[in-house]
């Protein structure tokens, strides 16, 4: 936590830290363990969304829900400074006072109408929310403390000036999506309810009625009450949009005494009028009179369609039918061929629950997947048991490893990718591989569509000569490192360098065939340390930097300080600095060191290290801006 606070704290401008200590001070912290982040909730009068902070503090990362531009924003600042308070004060992390509360969602039956009745819920009290929820958070009328949410205030809107009361029957459905969405807590009389954004209420039965079939019309079966200003509450307490019956000249009949149809009609009925009422109500055929019916269970179908680079179209559909005959997708009922599908209700719910529990997904629009979110699905579709139609699939599969092969042109390496061995495999040109991996990407789009995973070991093992081949042109100048990596990449597939890089390797063999003199240092080396001192010691005899990854703990340090002669430099972690000074004096006791930190700092020209951290580089770069025997980056 003390790492993840100096992180903050040096990454916030003077002004932004001095916003989030005033915060601190005016304002209402209650934080909570979530998985791995620490979750806080801020309240105070600044804005009319209280924003809350997520606080990763293994990653040393940091997000917060306000539209700041900065980053860390003042949120974040102040509460990472919040829970270092709390802790001073012996608490592991700050809480909200019993005063703060939470708005709750009443519902109430009052004759036929559901009335909407918004609450302010604290340990003490509750009390009715009797103006707009920005006024009261924003501090411009008097109220309780309150801990509001995105969702809280989108309703707000939605409500209007109708803080209470009926509601518009337009908003029902967003008014539902929200709460659905929010983490606030409703009631349906008195009682906990969940909500629900899909509409339920009237339902449609066609029956065989002598020689013809009758269209008559009843309550859902999961409904328990309609209310006459647009909700419908089931028997486990949702809380729904209720189906409102248009005014036609044929729901008048079906209402009246029911629609007959004799078989002479049964062509229009299925071929016209049945659409339309699918379209719009849930049908329950149970005639066993109408032609080309389906009577096939219900399954659900996933039309995935290709958007590279955008990613992955996928449309959620059920159908019945083998050919299908029926599709309902998106609210609509589609038919094929003169078929119509007995369809089931409960069963349909059932897929619609499988398809949210395995894919997180709902019936609806067609959505986009990002590239990420699409290799990850495309990988759970080996259990779907429903139909995968179009040419997603295999445009987003991924197909394997690359595999790198070299050629030579003009003496320099010409690069290309292949997934698989065969001639006819699909391959990636070496720009979309490097840039790809670039990126931080672990798979490349292939010629022609699929994914390949990038031999991203390969490609760390060659990154001087890939960066170099893949720079701007105009700026290749084939360097000692590239020629280096070019010679590494050919005996690694197995091939010969050409002869013009050969001098460049004889002069590195007569380094390391030289016996390297290093300084005495007061410790007695392990095998691996020795010769990690020789590599050190042979890359700055051939003017090459290098990088030491030694594991935590295995004398990195010891290893790097035997380059040090005169004018070396060190740049550290300030949590390191001194530690780096202690060492030397243990290990070479010789060398005269200046640590450039605190107050007063000065650079001795007499020194033989200079030490100090990458905040004061940044802050003072021209301070540093000399020739060095050796610089360290800790």
């Amino acid at each position: 936590m003390n790492e993840l606070f100096q992180t903050i704290r040096e990454s916030c401008s003077a002004k932004t830290w001095s916003k989030a200590v005033e915060l601190v001070r005016v304002g209402e912290f209650a934080a909570t363990q979530k998985g791995d982040a620490i979750v806080v909730n801020i309240t105070s009068s600044e804005g009319t969304v209280q924003p809350i902070v997520n606080l990763f503090v293994e990653d040393m990362d940091w997000q917060c829900t306000c539209s700041s531009d900065e980053n860390p924003c003042h949120h974040v600042a102040a509460a990472i400074i919040a829970i270092r308070r709390s802790r001073e004060k012996g608490q592991d992390l700050p809480k909200a006072a019993d005063d703060v509360g939470r708005l709750q969602y009443q519902f109430q039956t009052e004759g036929h109408s559901l009335l909407l009745k918004r609450l302010i819920v604290t340990s003490s009290s509750t009390v009715a929310l009797t103006s707009t929820l920005s006024a009261l958070t924003s501090g411009r009328i008097k109220g309780p403390k309150l801990i509001s949410t995105p969702s809280d205030m989108e309703i707000d809107v939605l409500l209007g000036a109708e803080k209470s009361g009926p509601v518009a029957l337009k908003n029902i459905a967003a008014l539902l999506r929200h709460l659905k969405d929010g983490a606030s807590e409703v009631l349906l009389n008195g009682r906990k309810a969940q909500a629900n954004p899909e509409a339920i209420g009237l339902a449609l039965s066609i029956d065989d009625d002598g020689p013809g079939v009758r269209i008559t019309a009843r309550k859902h079966p999961a409904v328990d009450m309609l209310f006459s200003n647009g909700f419908a509450t089931t028997k486990n307490s949702d809380i729904h949009p209720a189906i409102i019956p248009e005014k036609s000249p044929l729901m008048e009949k079906i209402f009246k005494a029911g629609a007959f149809y004799g078989r002479q009609e049964f062509g229009e009925l299925v071929g016209h009028v049945l659409p339309q009422l699918l379209d719009r109500y849930p049908v329950h055929i149970n005639s066993r009179q109408l032609p080309k019916q389906g009577y096939s269970k219900p399954r659900l179908e996933l039309d995935l369609v290709d958007r590279y680079p955008e990613g992955l179209s996928i449309t959620c559909a059920i159908v019945y039918g083998d050919p299908v005959d029926t599709r309902i997708c998106d609210g609509k009922v589609e038919n094929f061929g003169g078929r119509v599908a007995k369809r089931s209700i409960d069963e349909e719910l059932i897929l619609k629950d499988d398809l949210w529990r395995q894919f997180n997904l709902e019936m609806g629009p067609s959505i986009t997947l990002p590239p990420a979110d699409a290799w990850r699905f495309i990988e759970k579709i080996g259990r779907f048991k429903g139909d995968v139609v179009g040419d997603g699939y295999f445009k987003w599969r991924v197909q394997g490893e690359l595999s790198p092969s070299i050629d030579w042109k003009d003496d320099l390496p010409n690069f290309s990718f292949r997934a698989g061995t065969s001639k006819t495999d699909k391959s990636a040109s070496s720009n979309a591989v490097v840039n790809a991996w670039t990126k931080g990407e672990s798979l490349v789009r292939l010629d022609g569509g699929g994914f390949a995973r990038i031999p991203e070991a390969w490609l760390e093992e060659h990154r001087e000569l890939l960066a170099w081949m893949h720079s701007p042109k105009g700026e290749k100048k084939l360097g000692t490192a590239a020629k280096i990596s070019i010679q590494k990449t050919a005996q690694a597939l197995g091939l010969v360098a050409p002869s013009s890089l050969l001098d460049l390797r004889k002069r590195f063999e007569k380094i390391s065939q030289q016996k390297l003199t290093t300084p005495k240092l007061q410790a007695e080396l392990r095998t691996y340390q020795s010769e990690g001192i020789n590599w050190l010691h042979t890359l700055k005899e051939g003017k090459q930097g290098g990088i030491l990854a030694d594991d935590m703990g295995l004398g990195k340090t010891l290893q790097a300080m035997s380059l040090f002669k005169f004018q070396s430099l060190v740049v550290a972690p300030t949590s390191v600095v001194y530690n780096w000074k202690r060492e030397i004096e243990r290990f070479r006791p010789e060398l005269k060191i200046c640590v450039f930190h605190g107050k007063d700092r000065v650079i001795d020209p007499k020194a033989d290290v200079v030490i100090t951290s990458y905040n004061l580089v940044r802050l003072a770069p021209q301070t540093f801006a000399r020739d060095w025997h050796v610089v360290i980056a800790d």
